[in-house]
């Protein structure tokens, strides 16, 4: 019996940044984990191929698993993500997985919106309770590593700007990829970790107060400067395709409009998954190793 069949914890949609990271948690851990990806490109070595759209191939994917992690790619059509989701529910309950954990994407306000990124999520999340199967739902606030999109790291280390679509003066509980891996791992590999939905993210900071902390690594000052979510998703649309630029930017669109919501603050990392964050001075210092400038990343 190779490793992989011996998994019995399976990530789904482990070729992306979220999960890879999962996938790297669970490792840190001793976990096997099975890795099942969307394209047969991008499927792990080892690892099973399906497609979030064919029901009958996520049945065989999920074969002998008792835990699995579901983390939505970048698709905000509600109806797709609907399917996405009955078809991930169905294949879990049909091959007698015992607990899905459900990576949402983003924290999710307690009311409906108007945003498809935070509506398709909610769907997605009360369709995989709806199976009957023991759901922990993970809403991350956003991620660090957003912070080395090309625009924005060039501001960065280029221009003595810390320059993101956030208000200036929101307080956000910036994650970083590592600790979304940790947290998740940590909920899969224990199952009693229960709570139906768990807030991560880091310490509360500021615009500035984050470019402070990044400005100490890199010995020398930056400004935040608050960009239009407009300006932030016509760059995106470049790179990721004018709908899935839509879905993310709905996002910092509606941060724009509610400042005060709180809604990327706080965290429950450690309390409900034991996880110790990792520091914004940390996370910098494994970002830019080997300057005190920034000039030199390696």
């Amino acid at each position: 019996m190779t490793q992989i069949e011996a998994a019995r914890v399976g990530v789904l949609c482990s070729q992306g940044a979220q999960g890879t990271a999962i996938m790297r948690g669970l490792g840190d851990r001793g976990v096997s984990a099975r890795a099942i990806g969307r394209r047969p490109s991008g499927a792990p070595p080892n690892g099973y191929c399906a497609d979030l759209g064919e029901a009958d191939q996520l049945l065989v994917a999920f074969q002998g698993l008792t835990s699995l992690c579901f983390t939505m790619p970048l698709v905000y059509d509600r109806k797709t993500v609907r399917r996405y989701a009955r078809n991930v529910a169905e294949a879990a309950v049909k091959a007698g997985v015992r607990r899905v954990v459900f990576n949402s994407n983003t924290r999710i306000p307690p009311s409906p919106t108007d945003v498809a990124g935070f509506e398709t999520r909610r769907d997605a999340e009360m369709i995989l309770r709806e199976s009957g199967l023991p759901v922990v739902v993970i809403r991350p606030t956003i991620y660090l590593e957003n912070l080395l999109a090309p625009a924005v790291l060039h501001g960065i280390e280029t221009d003595g700007v810390l320059a993101y679509p956030v208000p200036a003066e929101a307080r956000i509980a910036w994650l970083g990829l590592r600790d979304l891996g940790a947290v998740a791992a940590a909920v899969l590999e224990r199952e009693d970790v229960t709570p139906p939905v768990i807030e991560v993210g880091g310490a509360d900071l500021t615009g500035p107060e984050l470019a402070g902390h990044i400005s100490h690594r890199l010995g020398r000052e930056l400004a935040f400067v608050s960009v239009a979510p407009r300006d932030f998703e016509a760059g995106l649309a470049k790179v990721l395709g004018e709908d899935a630029a839509r879905g993310v930017a709905g996002l910092y669109h509606w941060l724009q409009r509610h400042p005060d919501s709180g809604l990327m603050s706080g965290s429950e990392t450690q309390a409900r998954a034991g996880i110790e964050p990792t520091s914004i001075i940390e996370w910098a210092e494994a970002t830019w190793p080997s300057s005190s400038n920034g000039a030199d990343r390696s």
